[in-house]
C-alpha cells in the first residue's frame, strides 16, 4: 500500500510539475500566478486559438503587408512578433546607412 501512495504522490507531483510549466508559457498567466489547473487550460486553449488567428491572418497577407498585420495585434505575443521579425529582417537586410 505504502509503494502505491508514494507512486501516487509522483504522479501528482509530475502533473503540478507540467501544469507550472504551461503556465509560464502563457503570457498573461503571470498576472496570476495561482491559476488553477482549468483556468490554465482555458488559458492556454485562449492562447494557442489567438495564435492561430495570427497565422491565419499572416497567411491571408501578401508578403509585403505581413508587418501591417503583427503592428495590429496588441496582444504580448503580437508585440513579440513585430520585435522577431525586425530583428530577423535588420539581420537579413543591409543597413542604408552602413557606407
Amino acid at each position: 500500500m505504502a509503494k502505491r501512495n508514494e507512486r501516487e504522490r509522483n504522479r501528482v507531483k509530475l502533473v503540478n510539475i507540467a501544469f507550472e510549466m504551461l503556465r509560464q508559457r502563457i503570457p498573461w498567466a503571470e498576472q496570476n500566478p495561482k491559476m488553477s489547473k482549468v483556468d490554465t487550460l482555458r488559458a492556454a486553449t485562449e492562447y494557442i486559438n489567438h495564435l492561430q488567428n495570427i497565422l491565419d491572418d499572416i497567411d491571408e497577407q501578401p508578403e509585403n503587408q505581413t508587418f501591417t498585420v503583427l503592428l495590429t495585434s496588441q496582444s504580448p505575443i503580437g508585440k513579440a512578433l513585430v520585435g522577431k521579425q525586425l530583428r530577423e529582417n535588420a539581420l537579413q537586410k543591409p543597413s542604408q546607412f552602413e557606407s
